[in-house]
């Protein structure tokens, strides 16, 4: 065999060899290729649906800030609204303390002038109230005084009563002196005169009562009065007592014939010309109050 041949042949062998490890490499590639294909196309499907999913998720959160951006922009147009609101209560605030401050100064000056009008109302009142007392003690004083005009009016008009009775005791005891030495004359009997003289006064403290009644007398024309004493007044038949007006007017006598317990009935006796006895007046069983 020419030695070309066999470096052909050898040649060829190699080739052979190589080819066959050629195809077989080609063989082992090739699953590899096919494996690191479809390892390729899982990546790319699991990358789209990853990529879906980031979409879907990026969409949603595109949504939700959209959401959140339209709201804040409805709170910021609604803080500026407000802060617009505010900037006008704001404003009114200051008008409002402006006035209220005006208020204040002029509720201050009516404080200062009322203050002083009080204290000149003091002033008026510490006057008048030592003007009051002042008048008060001259009242105090005056009205003494009157007590006193009163007191010694009273006393002068129970001295004129007493007088009045002495004087009318001392013309009875004329008259009787009178009408004794007439009878003395005539031949006529002392012991006669023991009749006008048979009525007795009152022992003891004064009594006082009122006059209830009067009537005359159809048979005799005496005016009979019936009074608030009794026996239980120590008042007695034939007892004198005097009739009077308010303890200043003297009216006459009652000479006492009938008693019970509360109640006497009189026959009125030395009347006063003009006067005349009436129901509420007084009657005492002594002209004075000693």
């Amino acid at each position: 065999m020419h030695i070309l041949t066999k470096v052909f042949v050898l040649f060829a062998s190699i080739l052979s060899v190589l080819v066959a490890a050629l195809a077989i490499s080609y063989t082992v590639s090739a699953d590899r290729i096919v494996q690191d294909y479809q390892n390729a196309e899982q990546a790319k499907v699991a990358a789209e649906t990853a990529l879906t999913t980031a979409g879907e998720v990026h969409q949603r959160e595109t949504t939700t800030l959209n959401q959140t951006i339209d709201q804040l922009r409805n709170e910021k147009t609604q803080l500026l609204s407000q802060l617009r609101e505010n900037e006008s209560t704001i404003a009114n605030l200051t008008i409002a303390e402006r006035q209220a401050k005006a208020s204040r100064d002029s509720i201050e000056g009516k404080i200062a002038q009322l203050t002083t009008s009080v204290d000149t109302l003091t002033q008026l009142t510490d006057s008048y109230k030592g003007e009051l007392e002042l008048l008060r003690s001259e009242q105090l004083r005056w009205r003494d005084e009157k007590i006193d005009l009163e007191g010694s009016m009273s006393d002068l008009s129970s001295q004129v009563i007493v007088y009045q009775a002495t004087q009318r005791n001392l013309q009875e005891q004329l008259a009787e002196a009178k009408d004794t030495i007439q009878k003395l004359r005539g031949g006529e009997r002392i012991a006669a005169l023991g009749a006008r003289n048979a009525f007795t006064e009152v022992a003891g403290p004064i009594v006082r009562g009122r006059v209830e009644a009067v009537q005359p007398e159809t048979a005799t024309g005496d005016l009979i009065v019936q009074i608030s004493l009794g026996s239980n007044d120590r008042i007695r038949e034939n007892t004198r007592l005097y009739l009077n007006r308010d303890g200043r007017e003297y009216l006459g006598d009652l000479h006492i014939f009938e008693v019970d317990l509360n109640h006497s009935f009189g026959r009125v006796v030395n009347p006063q010309a003009g006067r005349t006895i009436r129901q509420g007046d007084q009657v005492w069983s002594k002209l004075s109050n000693g």
